[in-house]
């Protein structure tokens, strides 16, 4: 029994090597790369989007094609932080085994452009934002100039929301303007006018403002605009606030920033209202010289709860959320 599995897998080796040394047609950016490109980078890479450089052409990708090959073998790139595996979720972004192969094929046989002719429509946006038109663009009333050097910034910047009757909100969109300083962004509702009177807050504390009914609005690098429904909708106020909390980190050079956030309304009121739960630990005693330190929290919930959105988040020292 043991003889014949080892000849089964020196056939299948075989026949490996056989189907590796068999001549293909060589690699080419236009008809192999250019596809991957436009359907999972060029959202983020391109003159409008978040990304710090575009990728929408021969080009921008050869300058930067030891870097793509890197970062998609690795899985840094497309951003998506769940690991593989472990479940599946809605949104899910990710190259495939063959796909990255493909790209690591192509810079190993040189790197060919390819025949015009197999080159696909570039990828066009009718606006600059991900998810359509807004109804209601709010931006900071000035810009802020991050200082140049020194520890990272934690800033809340108030932005009017303008709206002159009760409207419900199904989703937002966030354009940092300045992504390169932006570390991540999270915005709370403040319906008391504090943060107004105080002109914003330094540091990590919202002070009065509190989420959006249940919703958390935040937004990282690579993070893709959630559509949200009408069904799920938090209601807007007149006279509300949009507490706008930056994590900023200094480039080495003066760095202005005025973001905005554009506003996706309901049709309807809605349906359901979700709920926030935080799970945070604060009795952090890591001894001297760990580099492996674990802490556990868990909550058992009463009932069966459909999932929203999971935003694991650690400060400095955090190295991984399992």
């Amino acid at each position: 029994m043991k003889h014949k599995t080892i000849q089964r897998v020196l056939l299948l080796t075989a026949c490996i090597s056989c189907s590796a040394n068999e001549p293909h047609e060589p690699t080419t950016f236009n008809r192999d790369i250019a596809p991957i490109i436009f359907q999972h980078c060029a959202t983020c890479h391109r003159p409008e989007g978040s990304a710090p450089f575009s990728l929408l052409d021969y080009a921008d990708v050869i300058a930067h094609a030891e870097q793509i090959a890197f970062v998609t073998q690795s899985r840094y790139m497309p951003p998506w932080k769940p690991k593989r595996d472990y479940g599946h979720f809605v949104g899910e972004r990710g190259l495939t085994d063959e796909e990255i192969v493909t790209i690591q094929r192509w810079i190993e046989e040189g790197e060919e452009e390819g025949a015009e002719t197999d080159l696909p429509p570039s990828p066009q946006w009718a606006t600059d934002w991900e998810l359509g038109s807004p109804d209601l663009i709010a931006q900071m009333p000035t810009s802020y100039t991050l200082r140049a050097d020194g520890p990272d910034v934690f800033r809340n910047f108030v932005i009017p929301l303008p709206v002159e009757k009760a409207r419900y909100v199904r989703a937002i969109e966030f354009k940092p303007d300045n992504a390169r300083i932006v570390h991540h962004a999270t915005m709370m509702v403040d319906r008391s006018g504090a943060a107004r009177r105080k002109h914003g807050l330094d540091g990590m504390s919202f002070g009065e403002a509190q989420d959006a009914d249940g919703h958390f609005l935040g937004w990282t690098q690579g993070k893709t605009p959630y559509a949200g429904s009408d069904s799920l909708a938090w209601r807007l106020e007149p006279n509300t606030d949009l507490l706008l909390q930056l994590h900023m980190l200094p480039t080495g050079k003066v760095e202005p920033i005025q973001s905005s956030v554009g506003l996706f309304f309901a049709e309807t009121p809605p349906t359901r209202r979700p709920a926030m739960l935080r799970l945070g630990r604060k009795d952090i005693d890591i001894p001297a010289g760990k580099s492996d330190y674990l802490i556990r929290d868990t909550y058992k919930l009463p009932v069966d709860v459909e999932v929203l959105t999971i935003y694991p988040h650690a400060h400095y020292l955090g190295a991984e959320t399992r």
